[in-house]
């Protein structure tokens, strides 16, 4: 049996749904809560940040360099859909890296301006309230420098490499990017060859520093960072301290592997293979290859030459090389300089070194020293050769050889009786045998003290030769005079430095005091302070300074109060020489208002030091004046003296009643 009732009530339901799915849908606004009105969906508000220049994708900017701002890119914030509720809250803008990548906004935010200030990458981030933040990823082109400086040594090669020392980001990473060094100024310290692909190599020349510009090519853009370079010196010093001396002169096969350990350490490990260069001052002693004895001394050595290490398979060789010391050097050490070599560096690269060798020296059995007063003539005996033959062949002696003195010095006679009557001067090729040597005299040089250094060669009976030296002491005795002559000038003037020289060479000590035993008046006076025309005489006993033998100046400043006429000056100049007992001997331009002294005070003195010189009859020696002050006086006025001012100025109390001119 049919249901009617239950057919319709299905077919009512059916037209229910359809009718709800064809209906618009429906939602509470954002103020309903109770089933009141209803209108359309609000979409959600979100910030959008716009620019006519992404890089690639949205939110991607590159930029070049630009740390003064002058170049950069804006960037547009908004709120979509437009929404009361954020109409006028702040969009704040963040770099995360303010050193790479600048951010400045306007407009509450709505505005951001972004450059760029080194190379690097950074983010900015946008925020509104608390709507989901925007971020840009900024890329600034350029050279990065992760290794800031660099210090290589002479003659060593360094290289400075892509994603070790430097980046490369945006344009300049690209893959057609090429790099090249330069040395800037062309400076010598530094060479900078050819790059190995984007490594940039860096070899030191010369000690001292130097900059190494950094350029990377990208299409037409070229980016630029600089590199500071210090190059030391790879100077290497061997102390061989174990003596040296003409009869135990120094063979470099004792030296050899002191050189080539130095050689490891200055090249990380690499093996000696030569030295090069090798040098003494001829006054300290001469390199000799294949020395035997003083008879075959063999070659010269030159210092264009190389010397191998011993592992070579040709020579000459380091170990055939020997230093024999000068018998007349009086100093301890000597130097000898060389630059060694080193091979099996990187692409089979020479390496190399300078090198120094300070020999110490030591003196012979056969040096005899002996001493005599300035200007005192020495006799020699011939003793003191016979015993140093013994001493260094053990056979009597036969003859002797000399090597003269330099005549600033003194000289060598035979048969000395004074400087009008001797037999002759002593020869260098001459033999004189133990008779001769005892008729032998040492004349010094007029004034000389020091010591005389005189080189000989011993020959004993049985034809063995030495060397040895005969070292002179010429001492100052106490009882000495210091000497001056007038040549006919009615005068002589003193100086402190012959009384100080004198003092020295007499006792080995600095002068103190001196005081004077004086003359008869038959014969002169003696002055202190002497101007040509008066003095102070020295008082016999007194004790004097050694400034007081040269001279006692006036410093005049007409800006003071006592001073401000020359007449004045004079006056006071004349109170001081009777008070101190010591007259003047010069005048100095010292015109001055402390710290408000201009060039114009200075030069508008000096009418007034000229009639100062002119009543005084002394002369103005110099004029002095406040650094910045003679900087604006150079050229302007002569002997000028530069000066620092105290830290701090005493200040005069103001002046009452209508103000006087600064002097006259």
């Amino acid at each position: 049996m049919k249901h009617p009732t239950r057919r319709r009530v299905l077919s009512l339901l059916l037209s229910l749904l359809l009718a709800l799915s064809l209906a618009p849908t429906a939602f509470l606004t954002e103020g309903g809560d109770d089933g009141g009105d209803s209108g359309t969906e609000q979409e959600t508000a979100k910030l959008k940040l716009s620019s006519n220049n992404w890089f690639e994708t949205p939110n991607n900017l590159r930029l070049e360099p630009s740390p003064t701002g002058s170049q950069g890119e804006r960037i547009t914030a908004a709120i979509e859909p437009p929404d009361p509720a954020y109409e006028d809250i702040h969009i704040s803008w963040q770099s995360s890296d303010p050193d790479i990548v600048a951010v400045t906004e306007s407009d509450n935010g709505r505005t951001g301006y972004i450059y760029g200030k080194a190379p690097g990458t950074a983010k900015v981030t946008v925020k509104a309230g608390d709507l989901a933040a925007q971020e840009i990823t900024v890329t600034v082109n350029g050279i990065q420098m992760i290794t800031t400086s660099m210090t290589v040594m002479e003659n060593e090669v360094k290289r400075f490499v892509k994603d070790v020392d430097y980046k490369l980001f945006g344009k300049a990473d690209s893959p057609d990017a090429s790099i090249r060094g330069s040395v800037l100024d062309n400076k010598p310290n530094v060479y900078v060859p050819s790059p190995e692909g984007m490594t940039v190599v860096i070899e030191g020349r010369q000690a001292g520093d130097a900059t190494v510009v950094l350029e990377v090519t990208a299409g037409d853009s070229v980016y630029k960072a600089e590199l500071p370079v210090n190059v030391t010196s790879n100077l290497r010093t061997i102390e061989w301290t174990e003596g040296c001396s003409l009869s135990n002169p120094l063979h470099f096969s004792q030296l050899e592997e002191l050189i080539a350990a130095e050689c490891k350490d200055v090249t990380n490990g690499l093996e000696l293979t030569s030295v090069i260069g090798l040098s003494v001052p001829t006054s300290q002693g001469t390199l000799y290859l294949g020395y035997k004895s003083p008879e075959d001394t063999g070659a010269g050595v030159g210092s264009s030459v190389t010397y191998y290490y011993h592992t070579a398979a040709r020579g000459p060789y380091i170990s055939d090389v020997t230093f024999v010391p000068n018998p007349s050097f009086t100093g301890e050490k000597a130097t000898i300089t060389f630059s060694g070599q080193a091979a099996g560096g990187e692409n089979g690269s020479v390496r190399s070194f300078k090198g120094q060798i300070k020999v110490t020296l030591t003196d012979e059995k056969t040096d005899l020293t002996i001493s005599t007063k300035r200007d005192t003539p020495l006799e020699l005996t011939s003793s003191v050769f016979v015993t140093a033959c013994h001493e260094a062949v053990g056979s009597p002696l036969d003859y002797v050889i000399f090597t003269l003195p330099p005549a600033s010095q003194g000289a060598l006679y035979l048969d000395y009786k004074d400087e009008w009557n001797y037999a002759a001067k002593v020869s260098p090729n001459e033999q004189y045998d133990r008779k001769q040597l005892d008729t032998i005299t040492f004349v010094p040089a007029e004034g000389y003290v020091g010591a005389v250094r005189i080189g000989y060669a011993g020959y004993s009976v049985s034809g063995v030769k030495y060397n040895g030296e005969l070292v002179i002491q010429v001492k100052q005795g106490l009882d000495d005079a210091v000497t001056y002559n007038d040549n006919g000038g009615g005068e002589v003037r003193f100086d402190s430095g012959d009384f100080e020289d004198f003092c020295e060479n007499a006792t080995g000590k600095a002068l103190s005091k001196i005081s004077f035993t004086l003359p008869p008046a038959s014969q002169g006076v003696l002055y202190l302070n002497w101007n040509g025309s008066r003095g102070t005489e020295a008082a016999e006993g007194r004790e004097y300074s050694s400034s007081q033998l040269d001279r006692m100046t006036f410093v005049a400043n007409p800006c003071r109060p006592l001073t401000r006429t020359p007449e004045e000056a004079l006056e006071v100049m004349g109170e001081i020489e009777r008070a101190g007992g010591l007259p003047f001997t010069d005048i100095v331009n010292n015109a001055n208002l402390a710290h408000e002294t201009t060039a114009e005070t200075v030069l508008a003195a000096v009418p007034y030091m000229e009639r100062l010189s002119e009543l005084s009859g002394l002369p103005v020696w110099m004029t002095s004046a406040e650094e910045a002050v003679a900087e604006r006086l150079a050229g302007r006025i002569p002997r000028l003296l530069p000066m620092k001012l105290q830290a701090k100025y005493f200040d005069l109390p103001e002046q009452k009643g209508p103000p006087r001119p600064l002097f006259g």
